[in-house]
């Protein structure tokens, strides 16, 4: 369900996809696989795969951390604007937020094992 702060503002909340993610991340045969630099090289056909539950469940909490951190948009706009040399967006990830998403990972996952249902 989204969260209207103000008047052309909306933001993410949690909601029923976060039981999936924090399974997985207590899982000893899906944990590895639950990473943003793993997010970013999935291929459409993977990513809506047998695993497309977890494959959004990951896509959607990792829009709201970088929501979180002011830095979804600029995100997005560089992403959008550099796709054709950029096809996975991490360069853009890494221009917006000075980090891999291989070394913004541990953050991330912190930050979701945080978060309160």
């Amino acid at each position: 369900m989204p969260v209207f702060p103000r008047p052309g503002e909306i933001h993410g909340a949690v909601n029923w996809r976060l039981p999936r993610l924090r399974a997985a991340l207590a899982s000893k045969t899906e944990r590895a696989s639950v990473t943003l630099d793993a997010l970013f090289a999935m291929t459409t056909a993977t990513f809506r795969g047998p695993d497309e539950d977890l494959h959004t469940a990951m896509a959607r909490y990792f829009c709201q951390w970088l929501d979180g951190r002011g830095a979804l948009w600029p995100f997005y706009q560089a992403w959008r604007d550099g796709v054709a040399s950029d096809p996975t967006g991490e360069k853009a990830f890494a221009r917006v937020t000075g980090t891999t998403p291989a070394e913004a990972t541990g953050a991330w996952i912190a930050w979701v094992l945080g978060l309160r249902p």
